[in-house]
């Protein structure tokens, strides 16, 4: 158990770039951990978030992208108008449109998935 990977979900709100940079400054290295940040982003323009919190940290920070495998010591983040979900370690990224006012997600198969 001791080796499982652990994955830590954070929430932000879509002013909390201060605070996300001051905790990713001080994360411990721990060898089984990875942690998803999720935050409220504009859906219509390209984030910066990933270089931005990159700057804070000595973990390798990465965008979430589908079919991804978490690995451990890494900082995700969430891209975008989207959601995702874990499926055995590995990203799965459901797009977000709106049809006649409803959000509707989607998302392409990896594998099965």
């Amino acid at each position: 158990m001791k080796n499982e990977l652990v994955v830590v979900g954070i929430g932000s709100s879509a002013g909390g770039l201060e605070a996300l940079q001051n905790m990713l400054s001080t994360l411990p290295d721990i060898d089984n951990c990875a942690y998803v940040i999720a935050q409220h982003l504009s859906p219509t323009h390209k984030s910066m978030m990933v270089e931005l919190l990159a700057r804070s940290t000595n973990h390798p920070v990465l965008e979430v992208k589908n079919g991804l495998l978490i690995k451990p010591k890494t900082i995700y983040m969430t891209p975008e108008n989207t959601d995702i979900f874990v499926n055995c370690n590995i990203f799965v990224i459901l797009f977000k449109t709106v049809v006649n006012c409803a959000i509707i997600s989607t998302h392409k198969k990896i594998n099965g998935i």
